[in-house]
């Protein structure tokens, strides 16, 4: 299957999981978890983007190379993705939010290291979306999360609509890209891994 045919299955299919989760999560009542996996879901497609990109190695002070970190990767992502759809969004607070809520479940090092004692979560409050209140070292950062998801799920269209992968990273995106989480058909065809059929308008 042609690598343009590969990328829109897997879009189709990150969607009808990932994304559509976030909504049912919100349906749910689970307002912090869709937040959370918001913020796991752009470590995924950065792995995507990096990987497509030949996994460029970084120059280190002393001359030589190393592999590119997670939080570079993530932040890179959300400058190429989620900055050009709203400017006041900032990679690297984002990315410790993330740290947070997968790893404490509440406060991260790195967004105290910013001079913020937290961060707060709204919900149907728009205006507020990367809000900052008090002064250092006790500000406080606010996310709105309907604003957040509508961000990503259109910073995530524009990504896959624009992969333009190296040719000689073509086998490993692919496989990377068969890897990601897939419906598993039980029956009648026990263990098939299956892509949703029905239009993204009825994901959710």
């Amino acid at each position: 299957m042609p690598i343009i045919a590969q990328l829109a299955k897997a879009k189709k299919n990150f969607f009808s999981t990932c994304i559509a989760d976030m909504y049912r999560a919100i349906e749910g009542d689970s307002l912090v978890g869709s937040f959370t996996l918001i913020a796991c879901a752009i470590g995924a497609l950065a792995e995507i983007a990096h990987l497509s990109n030949g996994s460029p190695l970084v120059p280190t002070d002393t001359g030589g190379t190393r592999k590119k970190r997670d939080n570079e990767k993530y932040r890179e992502w959300v400058t190429s993705w989620l900055v050009p759809i709203n400017g006041r969004c900032n990679p690297k607070y984002l990315y410790s939010i993330r740290c947070a809520l997968a790893h404490t479940h509440g406060a991260s090092d790195s967004l105290r290291g910013e001079d913020f004692s937290g961060y707060a979560f709204t919900h149907d409050e728009p205006t507020k979306h990367w809000d900052v209140y008090g002064t250092a070292p006790n500000k406080v950062l606010t996310l709105n999360l309907e604003t957040m998801l509508a961000e990503l799920s259109l910073a995530t269209w524009n990504f896959f609509d624009s992969i333009a992968p190296l040719p000689a990273v073509e086998a490993d995106l692919i496989k990377e890209l068969e890897d990601l989480i897939t419906v598993v058909s039980m029956a009648p065809l026990h263990g098939i891994r299956q892509v949703d059929t029905r239009p993204y308008a009825e994901l959710h």
